[in-house]
């Protein structure tokens, strides 16, 4: 599947993402932005989902078998507070599906955590031009990892 980057805006809180997130997601899952905010959000509370201080990869499992995933990447040049370990957060791939295609979630989990890997990432994602420069790079480490997006 194709994914693109968006880069979200200064200040953006951790409340703010999640309304972003669900609003960019709602049409792909053909779930309600209200009903993807607060899985997220609760997801969150349960435990955190940064990984390192610089990259966290939410995500929410929903009832259903609608044979529904999808996959959206953030990126903050300020950072976005996660906890006290993450404060600044500034990759974030937001993966949500229902729970029938709960191989595909752990495939774009996988997918994420390799490119999170490569060398530089950190420096390349703060410095990309824009959101086209860094889908286009992902794009192209994806490929080149033999990755799936």
């Amino acid at each position: 599947k194709e994914m693109s980057v968006t880069d979200l805006p200064d200040g953006c809180s951790l409340a703010q993402l999640w309304r972003i997130a669900a609003s960019d997601l709602t049409d792909a899952l053909g779930i309600a932005s209200a009903e993807l905010e607060k899985a997220l959000a609760e997801r969150e509370e349960e435990a955190s989902t940064a990984l390192t201080p610089f990259t966290a990869i939410p995500h929410a499992v929903l009832e259903g078998e609608n044979h529904t995933f999808a996959i959206r990447a953030y990126r903050s040049r300020e950072g976005v507070r996660f906890s006290d370990n993450a404060p600044k957060v500034h990759s974030i791939f937001v993966c949500v599906g229902t729970g029938d295609v709960r191989h595909t979630h752990l495939e774009a989990l996988a997918a994420v955590a390799r490119f999170v890997g490569v060398e530089e990432f950190d420096y390349r994602w703060i410095g990309a031009e824009d959101g086209k420069a860094l889908t286009a790079w992902m794009k192209k480490e994806m490929t080149t990892a033999g990755g799936r997006t």
